[in-house]
């Protein structure tokens, strides 16, 4: 055995690059804002001309309702997907990996789609624009629970916006979502009930251990 200095510098700097040259001036992550709440976007892989979405919503209660819609041609279009009630709340904020398979089938027929959820999906996102963590979550009251098919959804990654195209008035006479029979009386769901009514926020940390903000 013998000892071998390893590099000062990377030896591919299109894998691992210096401070002074990065990827990207704004990094990978980026915070998006609008009446819909606040969530997150992961950038990183997310081609320029992908970074702003306008579409129809096609919503969702469960990741699995997407596989059917998706093999039935229901969204062959442009869109955006929503998938509520997977909050720490609602749902114990579960990862979200099977939307990514379908939606990036989508995207690479040369749709425009994209992902809004109160749900995690930690890395999986991948070259699809997809706003996660949305916060206040459909339990919460959140405007994603209020959304209907066919309302328009502009996320636009590069001006830090995510927005429902919908009359205020309209979207206030709408009922507060609540959960599906089938999640409500399960029975892990009831049997964590007290455990995920005391969670805060995904913004701050999806946990009961301090206070809700």
């Amino acid at each position: 055995m013998r000892w071998q200095q390893a590099p000062t510098a990377s030896l591919d700097d299109q894998v691992l690059r210096a401070g002074d040259k990065p990827f990207s001036a704004e990094g990978g992550l980026k915070l998006l804002t609008g009446n819909l709440g606040r969530s997150v976007i992961k950038t990183s892989a997310v081609a320029l001309d992908r970074r702003l979405i306008t579409g129809p919503a096609v919503v969702i209660e469960h990741q699995d309702e997407l596989d059917a819609l998706f093999a039935a041609g229901d969204l062959n279009q442009d869109c955006v997907v929503v998938v509520r009630g997977q909050g720490p709340k609602a749902n114990g904020m579960p990862e979200l990996h099977k939307l990514t398979p379908f939606l990036g089938a989508l995207q690479d027929q040369g749709y425009r789609v994209a992902l809004v959820t109160d749900g995690r999906m930690s890395g999986a996102s991948g070259k699809v624009p997809a706003a996660i963590h949305l916060t206040p979550e459909a339990l919460d009251g959140g405007l994603i629970g209020r959304i209907q098919n066919g309302d328009v959804i502009c996320l636009d990654s590069d001006a830090g916006e995510l927005t429902v195209l919908v009359d205020p008035d309209q979207m206030s006479e709408r009922p507060d979502w609540q959960p599906s029979t089938r999640v409500a009386n399960s029975c892990g769901r009831q049997l964590f009930n007290l455990n995920r009514a005391q969670l805060n926020c995904a913004e701050a940390g999806a946990t009961y251990l301090f206070e809700a903000v």
